[in-house]
């Protein structure tokens, strides 16, 4: 009776989830800067164009906020750190510095995200090649590797902006602090494939989560290969950030508070911390975006800034809940 009321459990709190989450998406494409009613939609091509744009917008958002939390849950995982985050392998300096150098050289809407993702693969390339010991992946070699390929790309980075301020700057920054705004249809098609892709793949691995949050030693106790298993996850949640960034720019926080939260109601279940963690990272970006759009308007805030100035605190709330945060 105990497992039917935990499967129950999950199924309602996935379920409430998904409600939210389509309703939040109706709700903010409705309302913005325009105001648009549903009968307007069909009326009137002018606001059928703007709702069409700004619900293309949102369901970027729900998608980044999504595989940014289900990268999150695998890099706490896989390194036993609840502050590990998407960016923990420096995915999004490489992805930061290959937009610029596509912004330098002319970047197109599709250059932009080709060549940031091209600089996250770089990264994790670099990090993956720095950590290996004898064919294995030491979570701290992992972590250390990350922080210094990410200084290194970051600081490079610095130089580039610093060189080409006065023709770049504004575009450089108002990417580096997030931005959904997308016009490829393509590109926004390959971020929902690739999104649900990562989760799907993320949540055939769920057991092996579970175990590996224990500790490697339970994990391999219990018949799990630990190295193939780890390389697999890191390539899963490192490749899903670059897509990530490399269609919105750098999101804080998302990727680091949002598993925390889910935890609260999931435990360290990972078959409902996953898909619970996609859903609750698309609620978190959609309110974000829809803040950054509308507070200030007509002028609209990097989406970079809320989730900061909302995660932020957020996290340093969850950080007082330590016995609730930290894994067992």
């Amino acid at each position: 009776m105990g497992k039917i009321s935990i499967k129950k459990k999950g199924f309602l709190f996935i379920g409430i989830l998904c409600l939210i989450l389509i309703f939040l998406i109706l709700f903010s494409g409705f309302w913005g800067t325009v105001p648009i009613s549903v009968k307007n939609i069909f009326s009137m091509d002018r606001d059928r164009i703007i709702f069409i744009l700004r619900l293309k917008r949102i369901i970027l958002g729900a998608m980044v906020g999504g595989m940014l939390s289900v990268a999150g849950v695998i890099f706490q995982a896989i390194l036993r750190n609840p502050l590990a985050d998407p960016y923990i392998l420096g995915v999004s300096s490489g992805g930061g510095l290959g937009a610029v150098l596509a912004l330098i050289w002319g970047g197109s809407f599709l250059k932009i995200p080709v060549f940031a993702f091209l600089g996250g693969l770089l990264s994790i390339f670099l990090v993956q090649s720095l950590s290996q010991v004898n064919g294995r992946l030491p979570p701290q070699n992992l972590l250390l590797s990350g922080v210094v390929i990410g200084i290194i790309f970051t600081n490079i980075l610095v130089f580039i902006v610093w060189f080409f301020e006065d023709r770049l700057i504004h575009g450089i920054i108002w990417w580096l602090l997030g931005n959904l705004d997308v016009i490829e249809n393509n590109l926004l098609l390959t971020v929902i494939l690739m999104g649900i892709l990562g989760t799907f793949f993320s949540f055939l691995f769920a057991r092996e989560l579970n175990v590996l949050s224990l500790g490697e030693e339970e994990a391999i106790s219990l018949g799990i290969d630990v190295e193939k298993t780890k390389r697999v996850l890191v390539y899963i949640a490192s490749l899903i950030t670059a897509i990530a960034v490399s269609v919105c720019g750098i999101i804080g926080f998302v990727g680091l508070i949002i598993p925390h939260i889910v935890r609260f109601f999931s435990g360290n279940e990972h078959r409902l911390l996953i898909p619970g963690s996609f859903l609750m990272g698309g609620i978190f970006v959609v309110i974000s975006d829809t803040f950054a759009r509308t507070f200030f308007s007509p002028v609209e805030i990097p989406i970079g800034v809320i989730t900061a100035l909302i995660g932020g605190p957020m996290f340093l709330i969850l950080l007082q809940k330590k016995k609730k945060i930290l894994f067992k």
